[in-house]
C-alpha cells in the first residue's frame, strides 16, 4: 500500500507544514510515503525558499506538486516586471523579496531587479518545472480550486453541466473556483473523490454543513456568522477539502489516503 499525505495552500508556513506531516507519521525515506500538494505553497508566510527546498527534495516518483493560482500569480509577477497592488495584497511581492534576498525594494529599479532575481532561482525554477494542473488516482483527482466548469447563462436558470472534457478544460480559471460551492451546486465527478485547496474550509463547514465550533479567540471569525471559524478538512460524498487559511488559523491540514501499489505510476 502507499500512503499519500495531503496537503494545500500552505503559503510559505514551513514550520506548521512540517508539524502536519510529522502529527501525521510522514517520514520521508519511506518510499511508500507520498506528499500531495495541491497548490500554492508560497506567498504570506516567512519560509517560502525553505517550502521549496523541503518539495524538491522529495524524489519526484513520491510526489504530486498541483499548481495553484498563486503559482500562476508569480510568473504572471515575472512576465510584468513590476508590483501591482494584488501582488501586494497576495504577498507575491514579499515572495519575491525573501526568495532574492532583497528587501524595502522601492523604486522600480531594485524591485525589477528582485523580481528577475527570484525568477532566476534554482530551487523555484525545479519547483515551477514540476507542477501539474491536476492528477488522477485511482478513484481520487487532486486539484487546487475546482475542475473547470461550463456554465449555461439562461434568461431564468442558471446551471452548472458537467463537461466530459473537463481535462482539457481551462484550468487557469477553475483554479480560483470555491470547490465546496461547485460540490454544493452539484457539479462533481461521478464515482470519483475531488481533493481541493484554495478556499477555507471554514466556508464550507459554516454554510454547508453548519457545524461552526468555538475555537480559542486567536482563530480567525467569520464575521458573516456568528460562529467561530472551523478549519479542519471539509469531506462529504465527493469532496475533500484542505485549505485551513493557515495565515490565520496557524494550523496546515494534513489528510491521509491509502492507495494500491498498482496505482501508483
Amino acid at each position: 500500500m502507499k500512503t499519500l499525505f495531503c496537503l494545500a495552500d500552505v503559503h510559505g508556513f514551513y514550520d506548521e507544514m512540517l508539524s502536519a506531516l510529522d502529527s501525521n507519521e510522514f517520514d520521508i525515506n519511506n518510499n511508500d510515503h507520498i506528499i500531495v500538494h495541491c497548490g500554492d505553497l508560497l506567498d504570506r508566510g516567512n519560509k517560502p525558499l525553505e517550502c521549496l527546498q523541503f518539495m524538491n527534495s522529495i524524489p519526484d516518483n513520491r510526489k504530486i506538486l498541483i499548481r495553484g493560482n498563486h503559482e500562476d500569480l508569480l510568473e504572471e509577477l515575472f512576465h510584468r516586471g513590476y508590483w501591482m497592488m494584488h501582488d501586494v495584497h497576495n504577498g507575491t511581492d514579499k515572495t519575491v523579496c525573501d526568495i532574492a534576498n532583497m528587501y524595502e525594494p522601492f523604486d522600480r529599479e531594485k524591485i525589477y531587479a528582485a523580481i528577475m532575481k527570484c525568477s532566476e532561482n534554482e530551487e523555484l525554477r525545479q519547483y515551477l518545472d514540476s507542477i501539474v494542473d491536476y492528477a488522477e488516482i485511482g478513484d481520487y483527482v487532486f486539484v487546487h480550486g475546482w475542475i473547470p466548469t461550463t456554465f449555461n447563462d439562461g434568461i431564468l436558470i442558471h446551471k452548472y453541466e458537467i463537461d466530459n472534457y473537463w481535462k482539457e478544460g481551462n484550468w487557469e480559471k477553475a483554479r480560483w473556483l470555491n470547490g465546496m460551492k461547485e460540490w454544493s451546486q452539484g457539479y462533481t465527478l461521478e464515482n470519483k473523490t475531488i481533493v481541493c485547496g484554495h478556499y477555507h474550509t471554514s466556508w464550507g463547514h459554516t454554510f454547508l454543513h453548519n457545524s461552526g465550533i468555538e475555537w480559542d479567540d486567536e482563530y480567525y471569525i467569520d464575521s458573516s456568522e456568528d460562529v467561530r471559524a472551523h478549519f479542519e478538512p471539509f469531506i462529504d460524498k465527493g469532496i475533500i477539502a484542505l485549505d485551513q487559511c493557515v495565515a490565520y488559523s496557524g494550523i496546515v491540514n494534513c489528510y491521509k489516503i491509502e492507495i494500491e501499489d498498482d496505482l501508483w505510476q
